[in-house]
């Protein structure tokens, strides 16, 4: 009888759980919701007991009907840079602080001053942004010093999971590098920034392969889950390194460009160069000798909901809102928006950015407006890629997310870069498949990470209009321009005029 491999994929809105055999094969997955909670403006903050209630459900419901005893193995992934701080009995101090939250700002100027960015990139491969899990580990310890004297361990969300399966605190290189203050090149938690910091080093976990066994599910979990004690647990990869994986990014120039609530482009590398481009994050690429170099935007899929609720409540699905946008010729008619709602990240590394919609006219219409929010994430992206040729030259682009099942966001995407994409069938289930793929291979299932190469189905291939191509790339230089330009506005001004606690 087939066996099959168990994923967890903590998401911002959710927990995805998905099955699959062994050897790749999808066979069912369910979404089980928890709610974001945005207390101030920048702040995002979830509720760890929240992600466990929801691996709970989502274990039930996917696995009835299954034999228990052919699930072979699991594996979780999910959201990266957080920090959630337990006390020494394994108990949440307070709720975790979420990647997108952007609180640690002083702290991160900071450690900037006390040591430099340069150096912290060289040693971390992250630029300096009060995004990642150290400069949120320093703010709880200046503004929550009661909680960070309680603090016995500072985890990730999919950590946190494999905490509550087994009993044991890990975490992989991948989610590693995202605290900002692990070394790349040398594998190990860095002790300069630490020091610099002011932060322990043991309230940080022991750092495993992403497809080492991280234990055994332990027989309250199994309960809890309905599932039978003693499963392996493998260790899991983040979210973005899951879906690298999925998604088939084996080789150096591979690049994936993915659009869900944010959004990316990374590629993989063959030599660790951080001093190379001081803006875009490198980090461990699964397999041994290779690395992954990248840029995030913060509100990719993000910018198209607000416009929908904000330009067009009328309209119901999202089907709707693409064709609306298609009613705008490339280029929107000269509308161009920054999609910067939530800060933003590579490479401006600014969290007083904002989302600006620029050259309105009194002819432009909601259409043009709604295309230029999907051009306007789709520029960004463009740009990360043209600094990524600096690292490796691009050979093939996969797109992924929920944003590339648009045929008009993909051709957009394609247009911009001027190159062909490629889009697998099974769009949004790369990150599960990743987990996946790490769980039979640290289990013995697979000899290597290729033999799933053919799980996501035969993709499609998606042709650039270089006459799109080429007005596009006019446009980049004024959208950069424009962001530019606009930001000694947004570092002054900050949030000066927000009424409104939420973000």
């Amino acid at each position: 009888m087939k066996q099959y491999i168990l994923s967890h994929d903590i998401g911002t809105s959710g927990d995805k759980a998905a099955l699959f055999t062994v050897d790749g094969e999808f066979v069912k997955a369910v979404v089980a919701p928890y709610d974001t909670d945005r207390p101030e403006f920048g702040w995002a903050e979830q509720d760890s007991e929240d992600w466990w209630k929801a691996v709970c459900v989502s274990t039930r419901e996917l696995t009835e009907g299954i034999d228990k005893s052919l699930i072979a193995g699991i594996a979780c992934t999910g959201t990266m840079n957080g920090c959630l701080c337990l006390d020494r009995d394994g108990k949440p101090l307070m709720k975790s602080i979420i990647w997108q939250d952007g609180r640690a700002g002083e702290e991160c100027d900071e450690l900037k001053e006390r040591m430099g960015m340069h150096e912290i990139k060289n040693i971390s491969g992250i630029p300096l942004s009060p995004n990642f899990s150290v400069s949120k580990m320093m703010w709880v310890k200046k503004h929550r010093p009661d909680i960070y004297e309680k603090t016995e361990h500072c985890i990730q969300p999919k950590d946190y999971i494999s905490y509550r399966m087994t009993g044991r605190f890990v975490t992989d290189p991948s989610d590693a590098c995202m605290y900002q203050c692990y070394d790349v090149r040398n594998g190990r938690w860095s002790e300069k920034i630490l020091e610099t910091a002011g932060i322990r080093k043991n309230i940080l976990p022991e750092v495993i392969g992403s497809a080492d066994v991280a234990g055994y599910l332990t027989k309250n979990a199994a309960e809890q889950t309905g599932l039978l004690e003693g499963i392996p647990v493998v260790a899991g990869a983040g979210d973005g390194t899951a879906s690298s994986l999925g998604l088939g990014l084996f080789d150096k120039g591979t690049e994936m460009i993915s659009i869900g609530s944010s959004g990316g482009a990374s590629m993989v590398i063959g030599e660790l160069t951080c001093e190379l481009e001081y803006g875009y994050p490198i980090g461990k690429h699964v397999s041994d000798g290779l690395y992954v170099v990248g840029g995030a935007i913060q509100s990719a899929g993000a910018s198209l909901e607000w416009a929908k609720k904000t330009i067009a409540p009328d309209i119901e699905d999202y089907s709707g809102i693409y064709k609306l946008a298609s009613e705008a010729p490339p280029g929107s008619n000269g509308v161009m928006f920054l999609p910067y709602l939530q800060g933003e990240r590579t490479p401006f590394w600014n969290v007083n950015a904002k989302g600006s919609f620029l050259n309105l006219s009194s002819v432009n219409t909601r259409a043009d407006m709604m295309r230029s929010v999907m051009e306007g994430v789709a520029m960004h992206l463009g740009y990360v890629h043209r600094e990524l040729q600096k690292y490796e030259k691009t050979k093939l682009v996969l797109v992924n997310g929920r944003g590339t099942q648009s045929e008009l966001w993909c051709g957009i995407i394609s247009d911009v870069l001027g190159m062909e994409v490629r889009r697998y069938p099974e769009a949004g289930m790369e990150t599960s498949l990743g987990a996946a793929m790490l769980a039979s291979y640290g289990l013995g299932f697979v000899k290597e990470y290729r033999d799933f190469t053919d799980k996501l189905g035969e993709c499609s291939v998606i042709q650039p209009d270089m006459e799109n191509h080429r007005l596009y790339q006019e446009m980049l230089d004024y959208f950069i321009g424009l962001y530019r330009a606009t930001e000694p506005f947004y570092n002054q001004i900050k949030n000066k005029f927000l009424l409104r606690g939420e973000g």
